[in-house]
């Protein structure tokens, strides 16, 4: 039996790509975006929180170590 809940019953086009059902979206462009933010966030630098706190956390981080450069990553 095929997977018909996965069917888009139209073809979908975007730009020149052609998709027949919803598991070739998924590959095309989720797949790719989930990996990105799997590796974003098993960054070493990654950390969870807002601007604010980091524009306080940042420069004691400078100050403590002068010749470093002090940097995260968040969304």
């Amino acid at each position: 039996m095929e997977d018909t809940y996965l069917r888009l019953g139209k073809t979908l086009s975007n730009g020149e790509d052609t998709f027949e059902d919803l598991e070739e979206v998924s590959d095309i462009y989720v797949d790719p975006l989930v990996s990105n933010l799997k590796a974003i966030l098993a960054y070493r630098k990654f950390r969870r929180g807002t601007k604010e706190k980091f524009d306080n956390v940042l420069p004691k981080e400078k100050f403590e170590n002068p010749t470093r450069i002090p940097y995260y990553l968040s969304v």
